[in-house]
């Protein structure tokens, strides 16, 4: 499929309601949702020059698209630190971090030197991909976790907005891991209280992580006692 047929696809499924919401913030979009982009990306299927291209057209639907036909062994730490700076929207860097992060074989390493980052983009999106790690990684001990939750703890009160947002993912992911994580994070998310972010004009809220750390389900399956 060329970088045409992709426009095309994306004109031919286009949804005015989500052009609109997108309009109201000034940005031009097709409208599509993540789920609708994933049903395209699947038909498109992987294809990372074809990314390369699409990344380029100034539309957050090519972007995201882009995150999710990239070939995780082909992409590069510089395309991949160039799409975790993008200013356009949130959602893209999100996209990235979620779908395509995961399967980059540098993951771990990329996620240590993007949380410790000055530029709060990447910063956000280092504690994006640590949430990624510690809800897949069953390799790295308990241990590993202990610094990142000392991290947020400490620094989330004064950090930049969406860094808030990726820290209580991240304080969410490691504390579902295991047992003695949980113990070590719900009292962390207990003094953080709710974390507020601003998302703009959408009806998103942050994750309630207190909420989520102590599900009858999760701690059913960590074998917690509240």
């Amino acid at each position: 499929m060329t970088k045409k047929e992709v426009l095309a696809l994306l004109k031919e499924n286009k949804d005015e309601r989500g052009i609109k919401a997108m309009e109201k913030v000034g940005v031009k979009s097709f409208g599509l949702g993540m789920t609708k982009l994933k049903a395209l990306a699947k038909k498109i299927g992987t294809n990372h020059e074809l990314a390369l291209q699409i990344w380029e057209e100034q539309y957050p639907d090519t972007k995201i698209l882009a995150t999710l036909i990239a070939d995780p062994k082909q992409v590069t730490r510089n395309e991949l630190e160039k799409w975790a700076m993008e200013p356009q929207s949130w959602i893209i860097s999100h996209s990235m971090c979620n779908n395509l992060m995961p399967q980059v074989p540098y993951l771990i390493d990329m996620a240590e030197d993007w949380a410790q980052s000055p530029n709060h983009n990447l910063r956000r999106c280092g504690y994006l991909c640590m949430a990624e790690i510690a809800k897949d990684n069953t390799n790295l001990p308990d241990e590993y976790f202990h610094s990142y939750l000392d991290m947020i703890e400490r620094d989330i009160a004064g950090e930049e907005n969406l860094v808030k947002d990726a820290m209580n993912n991240a304080l969410i992911a490691i504390g579902s891991h295991s047992k003695s994580l949980n113990r070590k994070a719900l009292p962390i998310a207990e003094k953080i209280g709710k974390v507020e972010v601003d998302y703009g004009d959408n009806s998103c809220e942050a994750l309630d992580a207190v909420k989520h750390l102590t599900t009858p389900k999760l701690i059913e399956k960590l074998g917690v006692i509240i």
